[in-house]
C-alpha cells in the first residue's frame, strides 16, 4: 500500500469532514489568469465556480459541498474574464477583504471630509470585468436555485451579445435566484434589458453599500429590469439601502429600476441621480401587472436630483405607493403615481402618512456645489447645505436607522430630510478653572465634548482643528473681555492640536458664585468659515486662588548685633499678584512650632522673632486656628538674638497663607529661614578650641559684671 497516498486520503477525509459539519467551504483563488482545468497548481476564479456547482475538486481548487455556504475569495486586483462565469449552486464572491472595524463610521479610502479621521474600509478594490475584445456577461446564475451574494467587487463592462435579444438579458448579472450586493460596484454594462442586472423567475434582489452607475439598457431597467411573464403570481422582494443608482439610461423604459408583478419594493438612505428614462417612463417605474394586487413601493430618506424622464417614480397599479422624509431636486418631475403628478402628502392615495416630510426642489441651491460626490461612506451623494435649507432638520418624528454613510439617525430631535444627514456642529456647556502654575489665565479645551450632533452616537468626533469663535449667546448675554480664542498648536506633539478657549483676568480672582462668562460658536470649514452650524455654548470659568510659593531666606547677623530685620516675602512668589510677588497686604506669614513669648512675638531657638500679631488661619476642616504656631501680618520681621555675641547659626521654618479676596486661606509649603553670625569658624581659627573658651570666659565675666551693676 502507498503510505504516503493513504495519508493524503485520510487528511482529505478530514478536512471534508470539518467542512460539512461547519457547512462551509472557502475557496481562495490564487491566480487572476482565467484558466480552465490547465494548471493543476493554482485555482482561478472560473475553476472555483466549477468546484462549487460540481462539488468536485477542479483544476487547483477544492470541492465545494452541495447545499453549503461556498465561498470563493479573490485578492485585490483585476479578473478577466473570456467567457461569462456559470453559477448552479449556493455561492457568495468576495473581493479583498475591507470590512469596516467597530469604530469606523465613514469607510472610505482618504480621511473624512467633516471629521478628518482616517478610516479602515474601503470602496470595492477586486475587478471582475472581460477580457480586451470580449463582449460577454459575467455573471449568469439564470439555472440557480439557491442565492448569489457579491461583497467587495467591481462588476464592469458587461456586454452580452447573443444573436437572441432574449438571450441579452442583465448585462452584468443574469439571475434566477436571489441576488444580494454588499459593497458593490457594477458600471457601464450594457443589455437589451437591466443593464447591470436581470432578474428572472422568482428572484428578488437586496443591495447595500453599493452603487450601480452608467449602464445601458436598449428596451428597460437602464441599472435593474425583471421578469414579468405570469404578472400575477410573481412575488419578489428589491430592497435597496446605503447605495447609489447614478447616470443609468433606458432607451425605451425605465432610466433606473423596471418593476412589474407583485413585487414590494423598499429604497431607504439612497439616491438616484442623473438617470436618463424615456419621456414616458420614469427613473423607477412599475408597469400595469396582469392579476397582481399586492405590488407596494416605500421611499425613505430618499434624495433623487437630476433624473430626467416623465418623473422620478412612475407607477399605474400599485396598491401602495409611500414616500417618507424625501426630497426631490431638479427632476423633470418628481411622481407620476395613478394619476398623481407629485409627491405632495395627499395625493399618493389613504396609504400615505400625512405626518411624512416630501420635498420637492425647483434647483441644486439646496446642496454643496460638488454635487453628486465622496462625502463619506461607500457610496456617494448630495450633502446639503448648512444655512437657509428646507431640508436640514426638518423631521421631527421617525428619526431612525442610518443615513446612507451609516451614520445613526436615532437618538437625535431632528434629522435631515433625504438620503445624507449633514452633521452638524453642536457645542456643549464646559466649565473650567486656572490649575496651579497658570496664574490668573485659564485654558480650557472647550471641544473635547463637543460633538457632530446628529451622528447618534453620544461620544465626541471633533478631531480636527475647527474655527469657533467668541459670540454674544443673545442681545442680553456677552462674553466677558477676559474671554479670547488660542489658535491650534500645529506641532504634533502639542497638548493642543485643537484651538481652545483662553481666559487672561488680569489676575484677578472670581468668587464662586460669579464665575466669567464666555459664548462660543463652532463653524464648519477650515481658512474661511462658511457658517455658524451650532447654537452658542456657555463656559463658565472658575479664577481660584492659588497658592503662594515660599523659598528659602538666608540673612547674615555680625556677632554683637542683636537684631536683624527679616523681609521674608521678598523671594516668595504668588501667582495672584499683578508683579508675582506676595502682596504684604493680603499674606500672613506664620512660623509653626513657636510659642508667644512675654513680648509682641515668637520664641525660636536662639532669638525671638517680632511683629504685628494675628490670628492664624483655621486648619483645615477643624475650624480652629492652627495650634502650636504664631502669625504675623505680611511684612517685614524682627528677629532678635538671645545673645548678640553668639557665633551660633539660628533656623526655624516658616510658611505663608494666601487670603486674596478673602477667600479661604491657601497654606504655602514651609521654608526655611538661616540666620548666620560672621564669627570665625572654630575649626579654622589659629586658637583653635582656646579661643573659644577664652571668649566663653570673657562672655561670663561680662555678664556677672552687667548683673552687678
Amino acid at each position: 500500500m502507498n503510505v504516503s497516498r493513504l495519508i493524503r486520503g485520510l487528511c482529505s477525509a478530514i478536512v471534508l469532514t470539518a467542512s460539512f459539519n461547519a457547512a462551509a467551504v472557502t475557496i481562495t483563488v490564487t491566480t487572476r489568469a482565467d484558466q480552465d482545468g490547465t494548471d493543476p497548481d493554482n485555482c482561478s476564479l472560473r475553476e472555483a465556480v466549477k468546484a462549487i456547482n460540481t462539488s468536485v475538486a477542479y483544476g487547483g481548487c477544492p470541492a465545494g459541498l452541495n447545499r453549503a455556504e461556498n465561498r470563493i475569495q479573490l485578492k485585490s486586483g483585476i479578473y478577466e474574464l473570456n467567457k461569462e462565469l456559470p453559477i448552479k449552486q449556493d455561492t457568495i464572491i468576495a473581493g479583498a477583504n475591507t470590512y469596516r472595524t467597530v469604530d469606523d463610521k465613514f469607510g472610505t479610502t482618504e480621511p473624512d471630509p467633516m471629521t478628518g479621521s482616517d478610516t479602515s474600509r474601503l470602496r470595492p478594490l477586486t475587478t471582475i470585468r472581460p477580457a480586451t475584445g470580449k463582449s460577454i456577461r459575467l455573471i449568469n446564475a439564470s439555472g440557480s436555485a439557491s442565492g448569489l451574494e457579491l461583497v467587495d467587487l467591481i462588476l464592469e463592462g458587461g456586454n452580452p451579445s447573443d444573436p437572441l435579444a432574449s438571450n441579452n438579458y442583465g448585462g452584468a448579472i443574469l439571475s434566477g435566484a436571489s441576488v444580494s450586493l454588499e459593497n458593490v460596484r457594477i458600471s457601464s454594462s450594457t443589455a437589451v434589458r437591466g443593464g447591470a442586472i436581470f432578474l428572472s423567475g422568482l428572484a428578488g434582489l437586496t443591495i447595500s453599500d453599493s452603487t450601480l452607475s452608467g449602464n445601458v439598457a436598449s428596451q428597460m431597467g437602464g441599472a435593474v429590469d425583471m421578469s414579468c411573464y405570469l404578472d400575477g403570481s410573481i412575488s419578489r422582494t428589491l430592497n435597496i439601502n446605503r447605495s447609489t443608482l447614478s447616470g443609468n439610461s433606458s432607451v425605451s423604459g425605465a432610466g433606473a429600476i423596471a418593476m412589474c408583478g407583485s413585487v414590494t419594493a423598499t429604497i431607504t438612505a439612497s439616491t438616484l441621480s442623473g438617470n436618463a428614462a424615456n419621456a414616458s417612463a420614469g427613473t423607477l417605474h412599475y408597469a400595469d401587472s396582469y392579476g397582481a394586487t399586492d405590488a407596494s413601493i416605500t421611499l425613505e430618506f430618499l434624495t433623487a436630483a437630476e433624473n430626467t424622464g416623465r418623473a422620478v417614480v412612475v407607477s399605474s397599479g400599485h396598491k401602495t405607493v409611500l414616500v417618507k422624509n424625501s426630497v426631490f431636486a431638479q427632476n423633470s418631475a418628481a411622481c407620476y403615481v395613478n394619476a398623481a403628478s407629485n409627491c405632495t402628502v395627499n395625493d399618493l392615495g389613504a396609504d400615505n402618512d400625512v405626518a411624512n416630510k416630501v420635498i420637492v426642489l425647483a434647483d441644486m441651491s439646496e446642496f454643496e456645489s460638488d454635487g453628486l460626490a465622496a462625502y463619506g461612506g461607500l457610496t456617494d451623494g448630495y450633502l446639503p447645505l448648512l444655512t437657509g435649507s428646507s431640508i436640514l432638520d426638518k423631521v421631527t418624528d421617525g428619526c431612525k436607522g442610518t443615513d446612507q454613510r451609516n451614520l445613526s439617525r436615532d437618538n437625535v430631535a431632528s434629522c435631515d430630510i433625504g438620503a445624507l444627514e449633514r452633521l452638524q456642529l453642536a457645542a456643549v456647556d464646559d466649565e473650567g478653572k486656572n490649575q496651579a502654575g497658570d496664574g490668573r489665565v485659564a485654558f480650557v479645551d472647550v471641544l473635547a465634548n463637543d460633538s457632530y450632533g446628529e451622528d447618534g452616537s453620544g461620544t465626541p468626533v471633533i478631531t480636527k482643528p475647527l474655527n469657533f469663535q467668541i459670540v454674544n449667546r443673545s442681545g442680553t448675554e456677552i462674553s466677558d473681555s477676559a474671554c479670547s480664542i488660542e489658535p491650534a498648536d500645529p506641532d504634533p506633539d502639542s497638548e493642543h492640536p485643537l484651538p481652545r478657549l483662553k481666559v487672561d483676568t488680569s489676575r484677578v480672582v472670581t468668587s464662586i458664585t460669579a464665575p466669567i462668562k464666555c459664548y462660543y460658536q463652532l463653524l464648519d470649514g477650515v481658512g474661511t468659515p462658511i457658517g455658524t452650524v451650532a447654537d452658542a455654548a456657555q463656559a463658565e470659568i472658575f479664577i481660584s486662588n492659588l497658592k503662594p510659593i515660599t523659598n528659602d531666606d538666608y540673612y547674615m547677623r555680625p556677632v554683637g548685633v542683636t537684631t536683624v530685620q527679616l523681609d521674608l516675602l521678598l523671594n516668595d512668589k504668588d501667582e495672584d499678584a499683578i508683579a508675582g510677588v506676595p502682596d504684604a497686604t493680603h499674606f500672613i506669614i506664620m512660623i509653626k512650632g513657636g510659642t508667644i513669648g512675654d513680648r509682641a512675638g515668637v520664641k525660636t531657638p536662639l532669638g525671638f522673632v517680632s511683629g504685628e500679631l494675628v490670628t492664624c488661619p483655621a486648619a483645615a476642616g477643624t475650624g480652629d486656628p492652627v495650634e502650636g504656631s504664631v502669625c504675623f501680618k505680611g511684612g517685614p520681621l524682627l528677629y532678635s538674638a538671645d545673645n548678640n555675641l553668639s557665633p551660633f547659626t539660628e533656623e526655624f521654618d516658616y510658611s505663608i497663607y494666601d487670603q486674596h479676596l478673602g477667600e479661604e486661606p491657601l497654606e504655602s509649603a514651609a521654608a526655611t529661614v538661616t540666620i548666620r553670625t560672621d564669627a570665625p569658624d572654630p575649626e579654622s581659627s589659629k586658637g583653635g578650641s582656646l579661643d573659644w573658651m577664652l571668649l566663653g570666659l570673657g562672655m561670663l565675666a561680662f555678664l556677672r559684671r552687667t548683673r552687678s551693676v
